[in-house]
């Protein structure tokens, strides 16, 4: 195995600081967070200038896992443009100049259009709001900005693990402890997902790295998974009963084909979504649950 050197953005989120522990492992890892803390080399707010004077001269790999993510209240089109697009032309530059080789960017599942069946890597993009409409944009950006560059566009489905309190999971388990209506959008609780443990994230980008993937790929569990039957699933584990209120809309999902994952990467292990849950819970202080791994 070739030992690189990569610089890896968003090392202060969820995603982000687990690629740092797991490439760090077999690679010279540099990290930049939008804070000081673990595996941050040097502070980057994607509003200020790349801090160059903290940067290596050369680096083998960038990996872009910095984002504005998903619904931020009071966003507008260009505060999601100014977070989520801008910073990869900056990175492109640096790219060019630090002779990159590969560059691998986290987009997200959210750029296809919604469907009831799995969606693959050839699937039409469709973004229905502000936030997956900047992936759209930065992919599109990256694409035209580093040619000769080996380029892997991944588009996670709902990436989960503990540590992290404002995504979909950690939601849902405040609601079920307060008692607090969870919106389903229908009787089914669609959308059905697959949500995929952080974990199993840093291995699928440490084979991609290893293995020079390029191109589109999907990033998602195995298991799907409605709304409810989520809510369910932590209401079980926390001895509650989630309280819903059910709306009429038509049924939806947002599933990712995981089959070209799996071609690239068949050694890939994926965690039970049993079993990550129940490490999502335990951060959060809000279940008594086994720690048996399946």
């Amino acid at each position: 195995m070739t030992r690189r050197r990569i610089l890896i953005t968003g090392v202060s989120g969820l995603v982000g600081g687990r690629l740092a522990e797991v490439l760090g492992e077999e690679h010279e890892v540099v990290g930049l967070g939008r804070r000081p803390g673990n595996g941050v080399s040097a502070v980057w707010d994607f509003l200020d200038a790349l801090p160059m004077e903290s940067l290596p001269d050369r680096v083998d790999v960038v990996i872009h896992a910095g984002a504005a993510v998903g619904h931020q209240p009071g966003f507008s089109e260009e505060d999601y443009h100014a977070c989520n697009v801008h910073p990869c032309r900056v990175l492109a530059e640096f790219a060019g100049k630090a002779e990159v080789s590969h560059f691998v960017f986290f987009s997200t599942g959210g750029v296809y259009a919604r469907g009831l069946d799995p969606i693959g890597e050839d699937a039409p993009l469709a973004p229905e709001d502000a936030y997956s409409r900047s992936k759209v944009q930065a992919e599109e950006l990256l694409t035209r900005s580093l040619e000769g560059v080996c380029l892997t566009l991944v588009r996670p489905f709902f990436p989960y693990g503990p540590g992290r309190r404002n995504r979909l999971i950690p939601n849902l388990a405040r609601r079920v402890m307060e008692g607090e209506r969870i919106r389903l959008n229908n009787r089914q609780g669609s959308p059905r997902i697959n949500p995929i443990f952080v974990d199993d994230v840093a291995e699928a980008i440490k084979g991609i790295v290893e293995k020079q993937i390029a191109g589109a790929i999907n990033l998602g569990g195995p298991e799907a998974v409605s709304i409810r039957e989520l809510a369910e699933k932590i209401g079980g584990k926390m001895g509650r009963s989630p309280v819903f209120e059910v709306g009429a809309a038509p049924s939806w999902n947002l599933l990712g084909d995981i089959s070209l994952l799996r071609s690239f990467l068949p050694d890939l292990r994926f965690t039970s979504l049993e079993w990550g849950l129940d490490r999502v819970l335990e951060s959060l202080g809000s279940t008594s649950a086994s720690a048996c791994a399946c």
